[in-house]
């Protein structure tokens, strides 16, 4: 009786046993269970009913989320250049999250490419060697990027055409490609933006609105204007529009400040015109006249001579570079408005400081960029 007992007992605890590890075969011993490829061999890791394990051992939630051991928190980031690939990153590699912030943090919300940004840095490093070139370590030490790196972008910029390597020297340097990088950069681009601030500060000064205006083939083209920052902007003079040289005051100014090479190109277009304009290049004893006006004034004045806005006054002074006129810096104003010699001299008052301010940081720019 007391041997019955004693085997119901042990079957009973096997009957346990293969109950909680989802088996029912009885007098097995846990640890002798055999085990399928789902179920882990760590009892700690085991998984409850209806879930599966993957091949490191952890579960994948099928029915029920519920695992006996939680893996270590780890941060999945996206890589912010590759796309898709996700990263594994500790939660704690500051340089990581630093990278992470800078590729999210852009005014249209996307990603930033660093290796564009990094090629550029290698393409300006190279324009300020000792003959445009130099070896990677160098470059290393200029922009402070790992060789590695440096190797991939400069074979990438070689196979492009920016770069050339010479086996002898073991330096890169730049190609005359580069060149076309800059090619519609040119002076009156540059001192559009030089004087972009001192623009908002004479309109704001004048309430009148400014341009910059430069020379485009036989006409002016405006770069850049202060129209929809001025109150009293009547006058359509906004970026792109074309004006005339000979009855503008953007015109005059320019053509008085130009070398007498360059008025002569200037005339020789307008007299291949078929227009009013042609009529007015071909008068020597006009053209003459103006010049000396103009130049004896300070600046080009327009008072309602250009028949397409006869309403429209305009005072315009060079910005020169080097005793060249690159551009001109324009104010445009409702004739009406400004009726009387006074009010006609505080614009170009402050025309003539903004005139000064401009050309100073301007040859302050062609010194720093070389």
């Amino acid at each position: 009786m007391a041997q019955k007992s004693a085997d119901d007992l042990q079957h009973s605890r096997a009957q346990a046993v293969g109950h909680l590890g989802g088996r029912s075969s009885p007098g097995l011993r846990e640890q002798d269970r055999p085990r399928s490829r789902d179920q882990p061999s760590d009892p700690a890791c085991r998984i409850a009913p209806g879930l599966r394990a993957d091949p490191c051992g952890r579960g994948r939630q099928a029915a029920h989320p519920v695992l006996r051991r939680r893996a270590p928190a780890v941060s999945r980031e996206r890589h912010p250049v590759r796309g898709r690939s996700p990263v594994v990153r500790s939660a704690q590699d500051s340089s990581y999250a630093r990278h992470v912030q800078m590729a999210r943090d852009t005014d249209g919300g996307y990603r930033l490419c660093q290796s564009l940004v990094k090629g550029l840095d290698i393409l300006a490093a190279l324009n300020r060697g000792s003959g445009a070139s130099a070896s990677i370590a160098e470059l290393g030490r200029l922009t402070g990027l790992h060789r590695t790196t440096i190797k991939r972008l400069l074979e990438t910029l070689r196979d492009a055409g920016y770069v050339a390597w010479d086996p002898a020297t073991n330096l890169y340097r730049l190609t005359f490609r580069v060149h076309q990088l800059s090619y519609g950069f040119r002076d009156n681009v540059a001192i559009t933006e030089v004087a972009w601030p001192m623009m908002r500060a004479l309109s704001k000064a004048i309430v009148w609105p400014c341009s910059i205006v430069s020379l485009e083939g036989d006409e002016m083209i405006v770069r850049a204007s202060t129209r929809s920052y001025s109150p009293l902007s009547f006058h359509p003079g906004m970026p792109g529009r074309r004006l005339p040289i000979l009855t503008t005051a953007a015109g005059r100014a320019y053509l008085a400040y130009s070398p007498p090479e360059e008025q002569e190109a200037i005339l020789d277009l307008l007299q291949g015109r078929a227009d009013e304009h042609a009529e007015l290049a071909v008068d020597t004893r006009f053209v003459r006249t103006l010049i000396d006006q103009t130049r004896d004034r300070g600046y080009g004045l327009n008072q309602g001579e250009w028949s397409d806005e006869p309403k429209f006054g305009g005072v315009a002074v060079p910005l020169r570079y080097q005793e060249r006129a690159v551009s001109c810096l324009n104010v445009i104003f409702l004739s009406r408005g400004v009726k009387d010699a006074a009010s006609l001299r505080k614009i170009v008052s402050h025309l003539f400081e903004a005139q000064k301010g401009i050309e100073e940081r301007f040859a302050m720019h062609k010194l720093q960029s070389g």
